[in-house]
């Protein structure tokens, strides 16, 4: 092994030791880290928390909206809307993520000539129940 070797996977050793590893963490400490999150990040929209339920969290942004409004709700041919799927996912741990995905009209893909689906907002709960996505429906937008 020459000293260039040595020197190189000393400095990883060095750099592996010096990053903070992640503490265990349970479900309590994930939705504080994204209570935590919502007035800092731009993802972060809404948390919904009622006394002897699980929360809710909505998470989208500006852009987000404004391409599925673009997309979905224009006064245009019909041709050129998109219609709006909303996906309730299973097994991705310990919460159900509901996903709103669309077709992309302003971009084509190259090698099928199709347009892509995006994803738009996205919707983390705890349970399944119906009642659950009715949660703050008042001031929905």
């Amino acid at each position: 092994m020459n000293c260039v070797t040595q020197v190189r996977k000393r400095k990883g050793l060095v750099t592996q030791k010096s990053r903070p590893q992640p503490a265990a963490v349970n479900l309590a400490d994930d939705v504080v880290t994204v209570i935590g999150l919502l007035n800092s990040h731009p993802f972060v929209q809404k948390i919904i928390m009622s006394k002897g339920k699980s929360p809710t969290v909505v998470l989208y942004t500006e852009q987000q909206l404004a391409d599925m409004r673009r997309f979905c709700c224009s006064a245009g041919d019909a041709s050129t809307r998109s219609v709006l799927g909303v996906d309730r996912t299973f097994n991705l741990g310990p919460c159900f993520v509901t996903v709103v995905v669309y077709t992309c009209r302003a971009v084509v893909r190259n090698d099928t000539r199709s347009h892509p689906t995006f994803v738009g907002s996205m919707f983390l709960h705890w349970d399944g129940h119906s009642l659950t996505y009715l949660t703050g429906r008042e001031d929905v937008r």
